[in-house]
This record gives C-alpha cells, sequence and structure tokens, in this order.
C-alpha cells in the first residue's frame, strides 16, 4: 500500500490556507461551545456584563478586519476573538431565555434555563406583581372585597 500523505500541491489545491483558516475557527467555536457549555448554562449576569465590556470596546468583535485593519466584508481578522467568543456566549443566552421550556427539558446539563437573562430587573418586577395580585384577592388584603373594596 502506498503512502496516504498527499503531496503539498495537492493538499493547497483542495484545502487553501484561508479555507482552513476558516473551518478551524468554526470547529474550535463549535467545540469550544460544547466544553464551555454554551448549550443553556452558565447565562448568568456575570456573562452579560463580560458581554457588554466587550460591545463597548469593539462594537461588534466578530467583524472581520482586513490586513490595513479596515472593516471588511470577506475574510478577514475578527477585532476581538475572546470577545466574540464573548458575544456568541450571550447570544446564545439570549436564544437560550426565549425558548419555550415548558416540558423542563431546557437543553441544560442542570436542567435550569435563566428565563430572566440580561433582563432580571423585568422579572423582578414581575415576581413583585403577582405577590401583589395574590394579596389583593386574599380576604383582608388591600385592595379585597373584605376590606370594603369592590362589588
Amino acid at each position: 500500500f502506498g503512502s496516504s500523505v498527499l503531496p503539498p500541491e495537492t493538499v493547497d489545491h483542495f484545502f487553501p490556507l484561508e479555507s482552513c483558516f476558516t473551518m478551524r475557527t468554526i470547529l474550535a467555536s463549535t467545540l469550544f461551545g460544547s466544553v464551555l457549555g454554551w448549550t443553556c448554562d452558565g447565562c448568568t449576569t456575570g456573562v452579560a456584563v463580560r458581554y457588554q465590556e466587550c460591545a463597548r470596546e469593539f462594537g461588534n468583535p466578530c467583524q472581520e478586519l482586513n490586513p490595513e485593519g479596515l472593516l471588511t466584508k470577506g475574510q478577514g481578522q475578527k477585532k476581538d476573538q475572546a470577545c466574540c467568543m464573548r458575544k456568541e456566549q450571550h447570544d446564545a443566552c439570549m436564544s437560550c431565555a426565549l425558548k419555550d421550556d415548558s416540558h423542563g427539558t431546557g437543553g441544560t446539563v442542570n436542567g435550569k434555563v435563566n428565563k430572566c437573562y440580561y433582563r432580571e430587573a423585568d422579572c423582578l418586577a414581575g415576581e413583585k406583581k403577582k405577590e401583589a395580585d395574590k394579596e389583593w384577592g386574599k380576604a383582608g388584603g388591600a385592595g379585597s372585597k373584605a376590606a370594603g373594596y369592590g362589588f
């Protein structure tokens, strides 16, 4: 049997350096995404804060730059690779927060999805409103019929 190693000109023809870099980037982000738990685990306020710091400094850190450092629509180098990964994690957390988890599957290891990711204040206000609504219906509670309100 012959050698399975291809001559360099064949490898360059079928796998140009640019496409290899792109494939490696996609593979790395996929692998790191699963290794780092970019399912719906780990969506915390800390993730949101780190994303905001990157967004403040770089705008879209995943934007490609050409060799002169100018924005390009084609392939180039990302503004900041680490911040790009933070942005991707943030985007994954945002989509997880919107998922319907009525069956409790959630796509997480620990089974918990942070439905309040990036909107904790709204969720806190919603919980307070639910508590107030419960009090409203209790006998003697503020606004109840027993307190003289209603029909």
